[in-house]
């Protein structure tokens, strides 16, 4: 079974005022990060964005079938584009992420439409997750009906709602934090 790695970097970015995923932080550029987290944990990789400029990192750009409707069209243009068993999609504003935990979602995908972490008092991160191709179809009717929001594709399907344990955190106090504004890269 094989797993595309899907970084989702065509945000307009409006709180940042720039592209976040082409945005140094830390001596590289932010999706630097999230590709580095990935190359060990997927098949292949590629990057959901209208902007040429992510060529640079060497992994294929897929660009929006349907444009600005926020992650879900990077989600429905990328298992347009490529079929693979599963995507592990990911946001290029999170630099802080977890191997293990990546391994953990990645030993269970065949059990499930989609896995997400859960954390500290019940807060969903769908940017994190393993998605299944069957997740398409879903995608193109929440996209028929104009419904954006991820939270209701997740109630939708068949969705592991993976409580991460605190050893995580532990390892990682910053996992899942996204940076959103000018004074997170300081």
């Amino acid at each position: 079974m094989n797993i595309l790695g899907a970084i989702l970097a065509g945000g307009k970015s409006s709180r940042m005022g720039q592209d976040k995923g082409l945005m140094p932080y830390k001596g590289k550029p932010l999706v630097e990060y999230v590709l580095e987290f990935l190359i060990p944990v997927c098949d292949e990789i590629v990057i959901s964005s209208n902007s040429l400029d992510y060529l640079d990192f060497g992994h294929q750009t897929i660009p929006d079938i349907v444009p600005d409707i926020g992650p879900m069209g990077g989600m429905f243009s990328v298992m347009n584009m490529i079929r693979a068993d599963s995507y592990f999609f990911i946001s290029c504003d999170s630099p802080y992420n977890s191997k293990g935990l990546a391994e953990d979602f990645i030993k269970e995908r065949q059990h499930y439409d989609i896995i997400v972490p859960v954390h500290s008092n019940e807060k969903i991160e769908p940017l994190f997750g393993v998605y299944s191709y069957k997740v398409l179809s879903f995608l193109k009717k929440q996209i028929d009906v104009q419904d954006y929001k991820l939270m209701n594709l997740l109630k939708q399907c068949n969705t592991l709602y993976y409580d991460v344990p605190n050893k995580f955190f532990s390892d990682n106090p910053l996992l899942f934090k996204n940076i959103n504004l000018p004074s997170d890269v300081n």
